[in-house]
């Protein structure tokens, strides 16, 4: 399959004109291949259910609840904490291959800066496949295993979009899009 949804840019100074391929999340067939992964991982919305739990304040999953609760997000904490300017940050911490801050990257310079990460609430439970769960967790998405009910539930910190256009799976779009 082609994947025809990128534009050239030059990616460094004058000097060296190396050209990297920079893909358009709002080309039609980026935002398909998109829900195709949302479509072929994600297979249910258990709001209702795990609010249900809090509210009776079950036993049986107490601890994974309360892990799934917020989502720490050091990236954000990072830059707005003034101790590093962007430009440092993209230089020091960042991928070569996706121009992308990755989790455990913001996370260790958070904690060699001494910066706590804010915490983002978690807005929806969605269970969902357990390659979809390993690649949110790259993206430093909260997921914990329901070992009780066998589910791999992601705690999305977003809500009223679809999770196609959410940017953690729009990043886990252009990686495999990239492979």
């Amino acid at each position: 399959m082609g994947w025809a949804i990128g534009v050239k840019t030059n990616s460094k100074p004058q000097t060296d004109m190396k050209t990297e391929t920079k893909i358009d999340r709002m080309n039609p067939e980026f935002q398909r291949a998109a829900r195709g992964i949302v479509n072929a991982h994600v297979y249910l919305n258990v709001t209702p259910v795990i609010n249900e739990l809090v509210t009776l304040e079950s036993r049986l999953v107490a601890d994974e609840i309360a892990d799934l609760s917020c989502n720490l997000d050091y990236a954000s904490a990072l830059i707005e904490s003034g101790k590093a300017r962007w430009d440092e940050i993209l230089e020091q911490w960042v991928s070569n291959d996706d121009n992308a801050m990755h989790f455990f990257e913001a996370k260790a310079a958070c904690e060699a800066l001494d910066i706590d990460p804010h915490e983002q609430e978690t807005l929806e439970y969605w269970v969902v496949d357990s390659w979809l769960a390993e690649q949110l967790k790259k993206q430093g998405e909260n997921v914990e295993i329901i070992a009780e009910f066998d589910w791999f539930v992601w705690g999305r910190t977003t809500s009223g979009q679809a999770l196609s256009i959410d940017s953690c799976i729009e990043q886990i779009t252009e990686n495999v899009i990239s492979l």
